[in-house]
């Protein structure tokens, strides 16, 4: 599990990491109204791509991790394959039928995502453990992104160019991972009747998955919508510097899933248990640090990043930093306990309660005060909302105790950065912004840990040395 988690979290910070470098290029290249045109019409074309997937990503995952059988294995692959193609080519009919009837050329190039969701696979390599390929494949897909849309988006009328490459490269990606998955799984017939057996699990899980895709992207949709595609662009702006951190700090959760699922079925709770405090504890660590590094750094960072026409993103970032904590610790409860368990009805109801209190909460906040902060205030509230509603459903699985010490040590220690470097910022004068912005991430990152370290050391050295035993342990073991 070591190797899969930091395979996965690189392979995350690469898929996000690229968007990021090119953010300056486009902020610059199209513009926020641009950038808001394309997101609005992504987040529509999302809808139909997660429906596609009927909750394929967490079923057929923790499926293919709790079947040794290799000819099971392949049937259910097989059966799953079959099904989702069904289902797309549904909702690809449907899709069309929308925006042939309101014409949008740029929703009709967007579609070429959802036709996308034949092929996708990265469910059943994580299902299967097997990291690696689906890391380096992806990575070349996203370095040749990077080279079209530098060579061939000059300018803001190159929108549609911008929005094609970005529909086919994940397909392109999806392609290449083809040969390995069949060399694995072979070719098997499939009974018919077996293959909507896996309906009902499916769409219970697809249900909090959509859920999942409203309150993440609704905020998007709305303003985009309502605000105009200027507003949409500043959101996006910031949301995607939050989500680069969420996806590193949700990385774990994605390998977490298999591992315990199989842990579970062997009945070595005690153990998965373990593994779950663990990767909360070391989730909270690196939260705090990224929250605290966010608010200080967000004026100039934005400044830098993007240019100045983006500077009302500033306080859109910093608001949707403080809802890191809570997004990221509502992964690994799902991925971690949630799931694994068997906690489907919970894990339903936790995110339909959160997306219809996040669908509420957005569509007050933007009628009332007609502003993006608005918005992302909204959705701090409906993540902490949705944390509330895993944790009670899970307190009486996990011992929650054990982590509220190092949870209150890392906020002090991360409140000690903060002040840190809004000492600096306030007596030390660099008109060098982007000088400024790696000295305080220097000062931030050294400050932090050295803080962390004296807290853990005075008040919660059991924790520490838990740790140790528990990523040390069995040394040349996967875990």
């Amino acid at each position: 599990m070591k190797k899969n988690a930091i395979l996965n979290i690189f392979y995350q910070i690469i898929i996000l990491a690229i968007p990021l470098i090119l953010s300056p290029y486009l902020s610059r290249v199209l513009g926020a109204s641009g950038i808001g045109e394309y997101t609005t019409t992504f987040t529509i074309v999302t809808y139909f791509c997660f429906a596609a997937m009927l909750g394929i990503n967490n079923y057929g995952n923790r499926g293919l991790a709790k079947e040794n059988d290799l000819a099971k294995k392949s049937e259910f692959f097989w059966e799953l394959i079959i099904f989702r193609a069904v289902c797309t080519t549904f909702l690809l009919i449907i899709y069309f039928v929308i925006f042939i009837i309101n014409y949008s050329t740029m929703a009709i190039v967007q579609s070429i995502l959802l036709f996308g969701a034949y092929f996708d696979l990265n469910w059943a390599y994580y299902g299967l453990e097997k990291i690696k390929p689906l890391v380096f494949k992806n990575l070349i897909i996203k370095i040749i992104t990077m080279i079209c849309i530098f060579i061939f988006v000059r300018n803001e009328n190159d929108l549609l160019i911008y929005t094609l490459i970005m529909a086919i490269s994940p397909v392109v990606g999806e392609l290449l991972l083809w040969p390995s998955i069949i060399k694995e799984f072979g070719f098997c017939k499939v009974k018919f009747r077996n293959i909507f057996v896996h309906l009902k699990p499916m769409f219970i899980l697809f249900i909090p998955i959509f859920g999942l895709t409203a309150y993440r992207m609704i905020d998007k949709t709305m303003i985009g919508l309502i605000l105009g595609n200027v507003e949409c662009g500043f959101y996006e702006s910031a949301d995607k510097i939050v989500n680069l951190t969420v996806q590193i700090l949700a990385a774990l959760g994605t390998v977490l899933m298999p591992r315990i699922s199989n842990l579970k079925s062997q009945n070595r709770v005690t153990e998965a248990k373990s593994i779950v405090k663990v990767c909360l504890i070391s989730n909270i660590v690196l939260c705090c640090a990224m929250v605290a590094g966010i608010l200080a750094i967000s004026d100039d960072f934005v400044i830098v990043f993007f240019g100045e026409e983006f500077e009302p993103t500033s306080n859109i970032l910093k608001a949707l930093s403080l809802s890191l904590i809570f997004s990221s610790l509502s992964h690994l409860i799902r991925c971690g306990i949630l799931i694994p368990f068997g906690m489907d009805k919970q894990y339903v109801w936790t995110i339909l309660i959160g997306a219809f209190a996040d669908i509420l909460l957005n569509a007050l906040f933007i009628f009332i005060f007609r502003t993006t902060l608005s918005v992302a205030i909204a959705t701090v509230i409906s993540e902490v909302i949705v944390f509330i509603l895993e944790f009670l459903v899970t307190r009486k699985i996990f011992d929650y105790k054990s982590i509220v010490l190092p949870f209150a040590l890392s906020i002090c220690a991360a409140c000690m950065m903060f002040a840190c470097l809004f000492c600096f910022s306030f007596f030390i004068s660099i008109s060098n912004l982007i000088l400024k912005i790696l000295i305080e991430i220097c000062i931030g990152i050294f400050s932090y840990f050295i803080f962390c370290f004296l807290l853990f050391i005075s008040f919660d050295k059991k924790e520490i040395i838990f740790l140790k035993l528990m990523l040390t342990k069995r040394k040349g073991d996967d875990l």
